[in-house]
């Protein structure tokens, strides 16, 4: 096998996660173009030796399109200018008609022939064929036709043997790259080729291109086939892809922040639908017709949303407003042609439809105009795509965004949001609120990007500055081995500190496209020189540096967002080098067509005070004067060029932990210039950007949370919360114990969430009788390995959150325990019950073998009902271990509550006598009545009998089991009558409607422990 047992683990547990990635009818979909491409082939005569004509090759090529995302810049070489845009860009009239338009157009009227129909013949006959020899030279033929490449290939070969073949091209191969999650090595890919080359030896030449570009990744894609026990490649090829991109199996656990904002949002989803609903009827009412002004009415429709201040039209801003519109309208008849075609197409016809508008360069439209208009056909299928909210999506959900935009690229994306939308539970109208709300949340608890209260990097000494001066007047192997362990500590390892951090904490969720990976082989810079053969030139660099940057490109040939140390200064910024030519000529393009555009960039550059620095190799960096945008468009055109801080090191040394805040800050005023060069529809993502903090008029940033807050939210005391953090220092564990109904849970998650400043690092399970030692710390899970079944250790809950915290250990984080006392606590703690108390002592876990310990930012929270008196029963060493905190049925919360949520305040008096009488009644104080049953959104006399009959009744009848004439005086009835003067007293009325207010913590279904 050419994948490692942990490559096939890898694969195997994400292809048998079939809900996160298999769509059956587009499995089912994809066969029948299998069989559609056969049939053609078979009809057409070439397998009898006729030739294929230029119409049924565009046929061939548009089945292809339906399957993957092939690029249209390389059409045209392949089936010829003439018949691609006849074909796919419903183009009319001769190929002289074709030659006027594109010079009036472009200034050149060149047109591709296409290759050459023969040889296409011949090389579909032979991969048509049965035999191996066959279906090699076929594929060999093919990949030598211009414009083909190694997708076009594969993908025939796919469709016709789909149990045999798998398509290649980027996203299949992605995961295997060196930076994908199997990230094979080369051996891995050595070994690959090997294959191929014995599988073929009978048939190819050791040296054709076609074996290490084609026949090495079959080898590996038949292996992953066999792994994952799929039916054949069509589903491989839909799951593949899948294995990259977001790096959340479970992505509500990334967005319940934001999730947490809808209650809130139900005007801006009401006011939405309505704009929507008007914007349809605007549409299919003068379907074809549409006059300036009834664009003009549109474009506001689709932008309007409630912002602070009320209703806005920035939903989309900038698309169709300002400029954008104005260049929409002025083509009011080509759209008033296309919009009927959008408004009509099948799935199928809309792959080539919207590749065919989007190489019509539609200045304001971009992305954003078409896909609006299919929002508004079915926005239960569509979505409006942009490549901001592209990259959100792609950062909680596996795959990976678009490099070309292209209408199979647009399915998918809208296949994506739509089932992240239904599984999460957001409507529709909020797709796109909930991806900027994605693409521009910061963490949690309070901190900004690159705050200093999370992660390794703890500043440069003065030793990182001092190291590389020594080395430039040491610069040989005998001193660098002396000193190796100095650079490590002190340049190094707070480099790849800095660079761990920002890439977690701001790079991700700046742009989730850019490489993070902090070692050498990525971000990461060598100190060692390469020499070979190179005698006289001294081994080692004189400083240190490292660049976030595009994937699919490298550190010197990509726009850089980077940091250098050298001995006399620390530099940060945005770097085009000369290896970044094409990038660079790229930026000027821009600047030159979006001068405006431009010009805010540099004056948001002006005014923060960056220096504009010319390419240098030297020790020092001498800036350039730049006053106005005029010189600096002149500066960008006549070099390579830094924008960037530089620091003494003095400077650097005292900022400690404080630069990382400081270079995240200057990278998000260093990104529009970024998008500028890099972008593939700049006016909308550089605007987005530069505007991105006034959207919807609303302030993302979250605030910390208190122990005021927490108390505010469980309408609790300060005094409780502050005497469980002197519990905490104590102890690292608590149990919340109580009657039903008293809110233990919730305020364990309330309080979790104080803890820790952020929910993605609380984790909640629920003890019950089946629960074990293997499901908490770790255990032995069968797999499937060769059609064998094996059993492998894996990590439980509790283990995987110790794992994360260790690597973490500035943040809290907090295990909740629901329902503790329900499980076999012995049998499920196992030797925690020694490491709960000692955290600094280890012991060997009996499954892996290994030393394991519960790091002390780690914090276990149980809850119990006392209703059982479980307590007495629990294991003594155990009760030692833990602080038990008494939650006791509270009128004063049901009070507080009641009086904020302007709920009937009489009820606070019945629940008081309730309790009263069962304590007359002799009933114990751990069967009292909670007061979170009562604390319902939907409190109103009507809903008390419903809380009443389906939840206090009961509970009674329990505990009157051997009296049942004690029930009588319970009934809600006679209960109100006895309390009829107290209520009488408070002089509220019973006929205090429902409350509209959404509640904000308290729910019966939420709280009752």
């Amino acid at each position: 096998m050419i994948l490692s047992s942990e490559q096939q683990t890898l694969i195997k547990a994400a292809a048998d996660n079939v809900d996160a990635w298999r769509i059956e009818e587009d499995i089912q979909r994809r066969r029948g173009i299998s069989v559609e491409l056969r049939r053609t082939i078979e009809e057409i005569g070439i397998l009898e030796g006729a030739t294929l004509d230029h119409k049924t090759f565009c046929q061939i090529v548009s089945l292809l399109w339906q399957i993957q995302n092939l690029n249209p810049m390389q059409m045209p070489r392949l089936l010829g200018s003439f018949h691609y845009k006849v074909h796919f860009g419903g183009f009319e009239g001769s190929v002289g008609d074709l030659r006027a338009k594109l010079e009036s157009e472009k200034g050149s009227s060149d047109l591709y022939e296409g290759a050459d129909l023969t040889a296409v013949s011949e090389a579909l006959r032979g991969i048509y064929a049965a035999s191996a020899a066959e279906q090699y030279h076929g594929a060999k033929i093919m990949l030598d036709v211009p414009g083909a490449g190694v997708a076009i290939v594969s993908g025939l070969m796919q469709l016709c043997h789909p149990t045999k073949y798998a398509i290649i091209n980027k996203a299949s191969l992605a995961p295997f790259g060196k930076t994908g999650r199997l990230s094979l090595s080369s051996q891995q890919r050595t070994a690959a080729l090997e294959e191929a080359r014995s599988r073929l030896r009978d048939i190819a030449d050791p040296k054709d291109r076609v074996l290490g570009e084609i026949f090495r990744w079959q080898e590996l894609m038949a292996e992953v086939l066999q792994v994952c026990e799929l039916a054949d490649f069509h589903v491989l090829d839909q799951f593949i892809w899948t294995m990259e991109g977001g790096e959340y199996l479970n992505p509500a656990e990334r967005m319940r922040p934001i999730l947490d904002m809808l209650p809130a949002e139900e005007e801006n989803v009401k006011v939405r639908a309505d704009a929507e609903k008007k914007a349809r009827s605007l549409i299919e009412s003068n379907l074809g017709t549409m006059s300036e002004a009834q664009f003009s009415e549109l474009f506001e429709l689709l932008n309007t949303c409630v912002g602070k201040s009320g209703v806005v039209y920035t939903r989309f801003a900038p698309a169709f407003v300002g400029k954008n519109a104005n260049l929409l309208i002025e083509r009011t008849v080509e759209l008033n042609a296309w919009i009927p075609k959008l408004w009509k197409a099948s799935d199928d016809e809309l792959k080539t439809l919207l590749t065919q508008f989007w190489e019509e360069r539609f200045m304001g439209g971009g992305r954003s105009l078409p896909t609006a208009i299919l929002y508004l056909r079915d926005k239960e299928k569509f979505a409006v795509w942009m490549s901001s909210l592209e990259n959100a999506l792609y950062s909680v959900v596996n795959g990976l965004p678009a490099k070309i935009r292209t209408g199979f690229s647009y399915l998918q994306y809208c296949e994506r949001l739509q089932r992240l939308r239904k599984s999460l539970g957001f409507p529709p109208e909020l797709h796109d609120w909930i991806l900027f709300k994605l693409m521009t949340k910061e963490p949690t608890g309070g901190e900004k990007l690159g705050s200093t209260t999370t992660g390794q990097f703890a500043g440069f000494s003065s030793d990182a500055f001092q190291f590389l001066a020594d080395l430039s007047d040491n610069n040989n192997t005998d001193w660098f081995q002396t000193n190796k362990e100095r650079f490590q500590q002190v340049l190094e390892q707070p480099l790849r500190f800095l660079f761990k951090d920002l890439g977690d904490e701001v790079i991700t969720s700046l742009d989730p496209t850019l490489e993070t990976t902090p070692n050498t082989k990525k971000c990461l810079s060598r100190i060692n020189k390469n020499t070979y053969g190179k005698p006289d030139v001294e081994p080692y660099n004189k400083s240190l540096w490292g660049a976030f940057y595009r994937k699919r490109l490298t550190k010197q040939t990509d726009c850089q967002l980077y940091i250098a140390v050298r001995s006399q200064t620390l530099s940060f910024g945005l770097f085009l080098g000369e290896e970044a030519e094409e990038v660079r000529q790229s930026l000027i393009q821009r600047m030159e067509e979006n001068p405006d555009l431009a010009q805010r960039t540099f004056a948001q550059l002006l005014e923060s005070g960056f220096l504009f620095v010319p390419e240098t190799t030297g020790e020092k960096m001498p800036h350039v004067d730049i006053g106005n945008y005029e010189q600096f468009l002149e500066f960008v055109k006549g070099c390579h060029f830094n924008v960037c801080r530089i620091l003494a090191p003095e400077e650097a040394v005292s900022a400690g932990v404080s630069l990382k805040a400081r270079i995240a800050n200057d990278f998000r005023l260093l990104y529009p210039l970024f998008l500028l060069a890099t972008s593939d529809d700049p006016r909308t993502e550089v605007t987005r950007y530069l505007e991105i903090e006034s959207h919807d008029g609303e302030d993302d940033a979250s605030e910390k949370i208190t122990i005021a807050d927490v108390a505010a939210a469980t309408y609790m005391e300060e005094a409780f919360f502050q005497k469980l953090d002197r519990y905490l220092k104590d102890k690292q564990q608590l149990i919340f114990f109580g009657p039903p109904g008293t809110g233990k849970t919730f305020v364990a998650l309330k309080y979790a969430e104080y803890l820790t400043q952020d929910k993605s690092k609380v984790r909640t399970v629920q003890f019950h009788p089946s629960y074990g030692y293997e499901d908490f710390l770790e255990g032995l899970r069968p797999v499937t390995r060769n059609g064998q079944l094996a059993y492998e250790v894996q990590s439980g809950i509790f283990k995987s959150l110790c794992d994360e915290a260790r690597a973490d250990l500035k943040n809290q984080y907090v295990l909740i325990i629901d329902e503790i006392n329900r499980g076999n606590l012995p049998r499920i703690l196992g030797e925690l019950l020694f490491l709960l108390e000692r955290r600094e002592e280890t012991t060997m876990l009996p499954y892996s073998k290994k030393q394991f310990s519960i790091p002390r930012n780690v914090v276990v929270i149980g809850t119990m009902n006392s209703s059982d008196r479980s307590i007495a029963l629990m294991d003594l060493a155990l009760r030692r271990r833990f602080h038990f905190v008494m939650m006791e049925p509270r009128k004063e919360v049901l009070a507080a509550w009641l009086k904020q949520q302007n709920k009937p305040q009489w009820i606070e008096s019945v629940f008081s006598q309730l309790n009263e009488a069962l304590r007359a009644e002799k009933i114990e104080e751990d069967r009292y009545v909670g007061h979170a049953h009562f604390m319902s959104h939907q409190l109103n006399e009507e809903h008390l009998e419903l809380i009443w009959e389906g939840t206090v009744e009961p509970l009674l009848k329990e505990y009157f089991f051997t009296a049942p004439e004690l029930l009588e005086k319970f009934r809600l009835d006679n209960f109100l009558s006895s309390c009829a003067e107290t209520i009488a007293e408070q002089e509220i009325s019973v006929d205090v409607g429902d409350s509209s207010e959404n509640l904000e913590g308290f729910d019966s279904a939420e709280v009752q422990a």
